[in-house]
């Protein structure tokens, strides 16, 4: 059987709900009355299914009360104050007197420096007044003693006793002895409480509020080293900036040159995300996406006036700049892309208790994010009749950015084992993208040289950009156990998020001859695009007293 005062450390503050009326008298209750004795059965119980982990971490950490906890014991009090006056309502009237007297005497103690509180010993209860001299029974018929004064003082220092019975009286023999009166009782005040007094349950309260103190350390350390890491698998959409190919004209001259083709500009993606965190430093994440797309379009042979072909990326060997006329185009494009981000993040604000007394915590941080991105652009243009002529158009992308990140998030519970994480951030980030074209025609008619081709053309552009992310997350504790309970360790969450970004590569192809007449060429520009993706993924927590995202 444990200590009264282990138990009722273990136990809490429950000891104190046998104390009963008597507590405004000055003394407490009968902690064995059936009530007392109830909990105390309830109790037994409860120290069974206890886990060995917390007993042992009692005794371990009972060890560790050093100097500089004076400070922490007044929070904790706080803290218990605020507990019980929360729940007033909820507890007797008897009950919430007794908390608050504990908590009072536990206030009262000094806390030396050094060392842990040392509170001196509680007085003793005040002993109870000495009781008037009892009258000796007297037998009916018997004679009371005749021994004198001198006789008695004699005999005290003889260290001896003598009984003198008197002469004979008549009288009946063995008679009913008259009763003894009764001993005035002692005052209540200076009655000793049965199974605690209230010397234990001052030392109760003051090893409760030790024990509280030490558990709280031991969460807060537990929680200062938790690490977690984490996989998502998902789908998205990538924002492209459309590239062009080939040419039309709905019209005769000057009626405008447009784009017979513009590429993809939504990307579908395949997106694999990872991370590992590790609470006091921050959050490193990884990220992988890829995709592709095609389109095409057939233009048939227009009225009379109008004209399709393609000018070329950049003059021909001849000085020619295109290929021209009413003649019916076939167009087709195909792009695959590559992404792959690191970045890390660190929280700026001291550690948060996720699910306090608000139901929420919130987090702000700032951080550091690579990115590097790999595009394949391929568009084909053709003519078959009456002529033959064709161009291919094999396009690089090499994009570079570094982006500084800020950004906050909520934690939001929802229920005991579930909650929701809503974010965002602002980045602000430098680029240096590189553009590789390679053009390859073939015709069977016009000069010699042009009949057969190719154009090399490289370019670059480097600058600044910004964007913006909204993110949430639902996660759902596994272990379905209540969120404070501090024993996570496998959670399943469901992630989305979008973003908007200011510069991305462009391709821009000539759209017609006079651009090329004058000198132009294949370039690389830059363009807004939108981002998107929605992923699923299970998430590992290794220690920790609670969650933080």
């Amino acid at each position: 059987m444990a200590s009264p005062y282990l138990r009722a450390a273990l136990l809490g503050c429950t000891v104190f709900a046998g104390i009963g009326s008597a507590q405004a008298q000055g003394r407490y209750g009968d902690l064995t009355s059936p009530r007392s004795a109830s909990l105390l059965d309830d109790f037994d119980r409860r120290l069974g299914d206890m886990h060995n982990d917390r007993l042992r971490a009692y005794r371990e950490t009972r060890q560790q009360l050093v100097d500089g906890w004076c400070e922490r014991r007044l929070s904790n009090l706080d803290s218990l104050y605020e507990l019980v006056e929360r729940e007033a309502k909820r507890l007797s009237k008897d009950d919430l007197a007794a908390y608050r007297q504990a908590l009072a005497q536990e206030r009262a103690y000094p806390c030396p420096p050094g060392g842990p509180p040392t509170p001196p010993p509680p007085p003793l209860p005040p002993s109870p007044p000495p009781a008037p001299p009892v009258a000796p029974a007297v037998m009916p018929g018997a004679a009371v003693s005749q021994t004198s004064p001198e006789d008695m003082a004699r005999n005290r220092e003889n260290q001896t006793m003598t009984y003198d019975p008197g002469p004979f009286l008549p009288g009946p023999v063995g008679g009913t002895p008259a009763p003894a009166p009764a001993a005035p009782s002692a005052p209540a005040s200076a009655k000793p409480a049965q199974g605690l007094t209230e010397a234990d349950v001052k030392e109760v309260a003051r090893q409760q509020s030790l024990f509280d103190v030490v558990e709280r350390e031991r969460r807060e350390e537990a929680e200062r080293k938790k690490a977690s890491v984490e996989v998502a698998a998902g789908a998205g959409q990538a924002g492209i900036p459309g590239t062009n190919y080939g040419f039309v004209r709905d019209g005769p001259v000057p009626a405008p040159e447009t784009a017979a083709l513009t590429g993809q500009q939504h990307l579908p993606m395949i997106v694999i995300d990872g991370a590992a965190i590790f609470q006091g430093i921050g959050r490193f994440s990884l990220r992988y996406a890829e995709g592709d797309a095609e389109n095409s379009v057939d233009r048939p042979a227009g009225p009379a006036g109008t004209a399709r072909g393609f000018p070329y990326t950049a003059e021909s060997p001849s000085g020619s700049t295109g290929i021209a006329g009413n003649v019916p185009l076939r167009v087709a494009s195909e792009v695959a892309a590559q992404e792959f981000r690191a970045g890390f993040r660190h929280s700026v604000l001291p550690p948060a208790r996720p699910f306090d007394r608000a139901g929420s915590a919130f987090d702000l941080y700032v951080g550091v994010e690579g990115v590097v991105r790999d595009r394949d652009h391929r568009g084909e243009v053709s003519i078959t009749t009456p002529v033959i002529a064709s161009q291919l158009i094999e396009q690089d992308v090499d994009e570079r950015e570094l982006h500084l990140l800020l950004g906050g998030q909520a934690v939001l519970p929802i229920g005991p084992a579930a909650r929701f994480v809503i974010g965002a951030e602002a980045t602000g980030y430098l680029y240096d993208f590189d553009f590789d074209s390679l053009e390859t025609v073939d015709q069977n008619f016009g000069a010699a040289a042009d009949r057969h081709f190719t154009r090399r053309i490289e370019d670059g552009k480097s600058g600044a950009g910004y964007g913006g992310t909204i993110r949430g997350e639902l996660t759902l504790d596994l272990g379905a156990r209540p969120v404070d309970a501090g024993h996570r360790r496998a959670e399943l969450f469901v992630a989305a998020q979008g973003s908007y970004f200011s510069d991305r590569a462009q391709l821009r192809n000539p759209t017609s001859g006079d651009f090329v007449l004058v000198g132009g060429t294949s370039g690389l520009g830059t363009d807004d695009v939108y981002d998107w993706s929605v992923s699923l993924g299970f998430r590992l927590v290794f220690g920790g007293a609670r969650f933080r995202f």
